[in-house]
């Protein structure tokens, strides 16, 4: 992750590895934290994500 979104606090923003930003929720991360994302969907140039649970995923 980046920072936090422009329009949430409540959200993060980062970039995908193409380089596209990506906002979704902030749980137990912080900042430069490489983490999974799940995008769930694409609003103008950004793309909404959840995070993937690390455990869930495995």
């Amino acid at each position: 992750m980046e920072k936090v979104s422009k329009r949430s606090a409540s959200h993060w923003g980062g970039r995908t590895d193409s380089n596209k930003w990506v906002i979704f929720p902030k749980q137990d991360t912080q900042i430069k934290d490489i983490v999974p994302v799940l995008i769930t969907d694409a609003k103008g140039i950004s793309l909404q994500g959840q995070l993937v649970n690390i455990k869930e995923a495995a």
